[in-house]
């Protein structure tokens, strides 16, 4: 089970929560307020991970600065990394996948 200790320190502690849940098909225009909350937040490396790691069923809305559709891409990007090779033990952190983004 995933630690989330980190969550007592997120700038999105007490914002209200609509911003973080857009309705389908809303514009990255309109998930600018969550977006600047993780922008600004000390723990938002630990909330992708933790977004990342959890079920997809489980984890809606806006989490470490990205939308359920940014994630799903980056999932894909670590599968298709890990079936290239990673070596034993090597693990890939958020932040690389984060600077190596190509969008």
């Amino acid at each position: 089970m995933t630690s989330r200790d980190w969550t007592k320190d997120a700038a999105c502690k007490g914002a209200p929560i609509e911003i973080f849940f857009l309705e389908r098909g809303c514009s990255k225009h309109d998930s600018q307020p969550a977006r600047q909350l993780c922008r600004n937040c000390d723990v938002q490396p630990q909330c992708l991970d933790y977004a990342l790691s959890e079920p997809e069923s489980s984890v809606r809305g806006i989490w470490g600065g990205t939308t359920g559709k940014e994630r799903r891409a980056m999932r894909r990007q670590i599968r298709a990394i890990k079936s290239g090779g990673l070596k034993p033990g090597q693990r890939i952190s958020v932040i690389d996948l984060i600077a190596t983004d190509k969008n």
